[in-house]
């Protein structure tokens, strides 16, 4: 069979193709449905995916009524939503098509979203690389992009609910409507007022835009860096029209038409938000797009007026942007500017926000992989086309990949927009590089090249031509021509041709096998599902705390709303804020928005208390009644309470870090200083709220060692010693000019002792051990329980001197002895001996160590205060 007759059947295969591709893309995707288990919550940890199974519960019962406002979150004052209602909306349509409501129901819906979406997102990428260079790179790019970046990957698999998805879609067709519609106008605006069909078909491409924009406008503000790649991309295009003597009216028509609609569609949708917040439904984003209209109708007057004279219209434009830039600057107290610079930037905070870290190198090529290097190929063959041809489409690409590749570059979290992007270019590379191969190859592609558009090269030898040229003349005089001569000797151009396409593949090949390799590990990787020790406690809250007395499923209109009386929050890190809402059914005072978390007044320095007096009036300030506390607050994640808590914090104030060499290499030694022992925190979730007494301290001898510009405090000697032992080490201890000795702690062993939490009490804790906790030491420590509740309490009020104590045992059968010493002639008693409602039991009554004396205590004494005689 002849292949080149397929040809003709070219456009069946790509359909075909794309499918597969989609179906592929959905199946890769749901290689995690195999790890996840909903009934037991074991879904992905991401804090947001929880806070949008919320949300599509909430939607599912007040159909098609979205909560603007949520009293569920952000304790003592309720949270006003910024995520936009299209997700939720989708979800709970389908679940309520299909008849499946009940909460596990609507989690298994929901989670099959992210996949749909981005197999829907592969056609539009094709169509994209089609438009933009040839079909060859649409195919090649839409099949990278169900492959590329770890982080897109996992914010579209099965059960990662995130918004992310809808907004890679949407924005997407965005941009390939929005060059569809400027590329039409481009080619017939002239004709427009002739002909209504052409005109016709301008306005549905420019409505097809406007609506792409306005459905991802609905799901999340954020789409508004969208507007301002129109906005930079109608400025250079504008200036490169003036420089070749060409008009910008299809360029006007196209900004006045797409956004005017999407004008209109803001205004009907509504101002949810009060204020002028860039990433809110608010008045600015209405301003954003009244900005880009103006913008265009500027460029148009000033090409209109002064496009003739190229000097003047330079001048104006740098006049225009300078006096906007300005505007922008000055507009309501610089908000609006500093807004849009925190996009590209980072800020306080941010540093401790996983997502929004920094894109580096390193951590661009483990999930890209060789795609980055074939992206910045074709993204080097994209500028020399524009150089050549100053193609619309090519422009604009080209805007919009370097704004998302800033961005990405200040919030790896982008990544999601710019595989896209990275796909597109990819795929220019690696089409363009194999056809550059070929030609210096300058062999036949035959049947080949025929089928996939490509013209056959002419390698007839240049002698061989000559000779054919010159036969006639050569018959004509009598002469036999010459036989060629044969040669086997490959040109230069030809080697080199076949070295560019074997790296090309090479690449593709290794890019495609590790991306393939990793998805299909992600799928399945415990340490991104959600620890059962969470999943317990949280279900624990839910059935074991006190009603707070707003109704889970119920929407509240924020006008108005007052919490009742007996309502409270629980107190937790903001990462953990949506499992309470979601799966605990309670209110969190700090969330994943981090509300309620920063500086002197918020979460943040609750933890960081070192009086327990300060600790409570924190609490009782942010409305906390329980407390919930994990083993990582007090190890990976405590250098982040203390940014949270003062930027200008330093870590090393509470934890520091030691080096030693052994033949195995550099071994870390982690050590906790005074202050870490002292904080709420530790004292809470390493001592259980007791007293602790020193009975171990490590002794560190140690010099400070320069290794490329960076302080390393390298260990000599380590002691493990009872502090009296410690104690008489120090006094014989003869100082040396490059050595230093310090007194460490480590975490269930103080340097000082430290006296009990008495308003606090423990009334749960996990089943399971911190499974990450890693401490490089001497202590022996293997592990403590992974998450601790404690409930504030006023305590009862115990007249005495001395030391108390009390058995406790745990819901998982763990015993400890909670020990106080009385501060002012008295002891303040948290746990109930009597009538305790609690699965941490006191086993016995509490004793007065120095006397023996004996007494219980009532829940009802320690739940109101009330002084108990004995």
């Amino acid at each position: 069979m002849d292949i080149s007759r397929l040809s003709q059947y070219r456009l069946h295969l790509i359909i075909v193709f794309i499918a597969f591709l989609m179906i592929f893309c959905l199946w890769i995707r749901g290689l995690s449905a195999y790890s996840i288990d909903l009934p037991r919550y074991l879904t992905y940890k991401s804090p947001d995916i929880w806070y949008g199974f919320r949300q599509v519960e909430l939607m599912v019962q007040n159909f098609p009524h979205y909560a603007w406002f949520d009293p569920m979150t952000a304790y003592p004052s309720g949270k006003t939503i910024g995520w936009g209602p299209l997700m939720p909306l989708i979800s709970s349509g389908i679940c309520l098509l299909l008849g499946l409501t009940t909460r596990f129901e609507l989690m298994y819906v929901a989670s099959w979203i992210p996949p749909i979406f981005a197999a829907l997102t592969v056609p539009v990428v094709y169509l994209i690389g089609q438009r933009l260079w040839d079909y060859k790179v649409g195919l090649v790019a839409s099949g990278l992009v169900t492959l590329l970046s770890t982080v897109y990957f996992v914010d579209t698999s099965f059960g990662y609910f995130d918004h992310h998805c809808v907004e890679t879609l949407f924005s997407t067709l965005f941009c390939l409507m929005y060059m569809a519609t400027v590329s039409y106008a481009k080619k017939h605006h002239t004709s427009f007022k002739q002909d209504r069909k052409l005109a016709g078909m301008f306005f549905i491409l420019a409505a097809i835009t406007a609506v792409s924009y306005f459905l991802g406008y609905t799901n999340m503000p954020i789409i508004l860096i969208f507007g301002l790649i129109v906005a930079v991309y109608t400025f250079f295009q504008s200036i490169l029209d003036v420089q070749n003597n060409n008009s910008i009216r299809y360029l006007t028509y196209s900004n006045l038409a797409v956004f005017s609609l999407i004008l209109v569609m803001m205004a009907a949708f509504g101002i949810k938000h009060a204020g002028l917040a860039l990433q809110q439904y608010g008045i600015a984003q209405i301003l954003a797009i009244v900005f880009i209209l103006l913008e265009t109708i500027v460029f148009f007057g000033l090409v209109h007026y002064f496009g003739t004279n190229k000097r003047n219209f330079y001048i104006l434009t740098i006049l225009v942007v300078f006096v906007s830039l300005l505007v922008l600057y000055l507009f309501n107290d610089g908000r609006f500017f500093s807004e849009l610079v925190a996009f590209f930037s980072q800020g306080s905070g941010t540093s401790t926000i996983s997502e929004l870290k920094g894109w580096s190198i390193e951590r661009a090529f483990n999930s890209i992989y060789f795609g980055i290097v074939l992206g910045f190929i074709g993204f080097i063959i994209l500028l020399r086309e524009i150089s050549k041809k100053f193609r619309t489409d090519h422009l604009f690409f080209c805007v919009w990949t370097l704004i998302i590749f800033f961005a990405t570059v200040s919030h790896y979290r982008y990544e999601y927009y710019f595989v896209i992007n990275v796909s597109l270019l990819a795929g220019v590379g690696i089409v363009s590089s194999i056809q550059i191969g070929l030609d210096y190859l300058n062999l036949k592609s035959g049947n080949f090249s025929k089928l996939f558009g490509q013209k056959e090269l002419d390698t007839t030898p240049a002698q061989e031509k000559e000779e054919k040229g010159t036969k006639k003349t050569a018959r004509t005089k009598g002469k036999k021509p010459k036989k060629p001569e044969k040669t086997q000797v490959r040109s230069n151009k030809q080697i080199f041709g076949l070295i560019i396409i074997s790296i090309i593949l090479v690449m593709t090949a290794y890019t495609v096998a590790a991306a393939i390799q990793k998805d299909i590990a992600y799928s399945t990787l415990p340490g991104l599902r959600l620890d059962p020790n969470w999943v317990d406690s949280m279900e624990w809250v839910s059935e074991h705390t006190p009603d707070p007395g707003v109704e889970y499923l119920t929407i509240y209109e924020q006008d108005g709303f007052e919490y009742p009386s007996q309502s409270y929050g629980i107190l937790s890190w903001w990462d953990y804020g949506h499992y309470i809402t979601f799966i605990g059914k309670r209110i969190p005072v700090t969330n994943p928005f981090q509300d309620n978390l920063r500086g002197p007044r918020g979460a943040a320095s609750f933890f960081l208390t070192d009086s327990e007096d300060d600790a409570t009036r924190a609490l009782d300030r942010l409305g906390g009644r329980y407390v919930i506390t994990d083993t990582s607050l007090a190890t990976e994640k405590y250098s982040a309470i203390v940014e949270w808590a003062d930027p200008e914090g330093d870590v090393v104030e509470y934890k520091r870090s030691f080096f030693r060499e052994t033949a195995e290499g550099s071994r870390q030694l982690n050590v906790e200083m005074e202050p870490y022992f002292q904080t709420s925190l530790v004292r809470l979730h390493n001592f259980d709220g007791s007293m602790v007494v020193p009975d171990k301290i490590i002794l560190l001898e140690y010099y400070t060692e320069n290794r490329g510009g960076m302080i390393y405090p390298m260990i000599v000697n380590a002691w493990l010693l009872t502090p009296q032992e410690a104690d008489e080490a120090l006094a014989q201890y003869i100082p040396r000019s490059e050595t230093d000795v310090l007194r460490a702690g480590q975490y269930l062993y103080p340097l000082k002792e430290q006296p009990a939490m008495r308003h606090f009490r423990l009334v749960h804790e996990s089943p399971g051990n911190a499974t990450d906790l890693l401490i490089h030491d001497m202590s022996g420590i293997e592990s403590i329980p992974a998450v601790k509740i404690f409930e504030t309490v006023p305590g009862a009020r115990v007249k005495g001197e001395g030391t108390l104590e009390l058995e406790i045992m745990t819901n998982t059968g763990r015993t400890f002895t909670y020990r106080q010493e009385s501060v002012g002639g008295e002891f303040i008693a948290p746990y109930a001996t009597v009538d305790n409602p609690y699965e941490v039991v006191a086993v016995g009554k509490y004793r007065i160590i120095e006397t023996g004396k004996e007494f219980d205590v009532s829940d009802d004494d320690v739940i109101s205060g009330r002084v108990v005689e004995i």
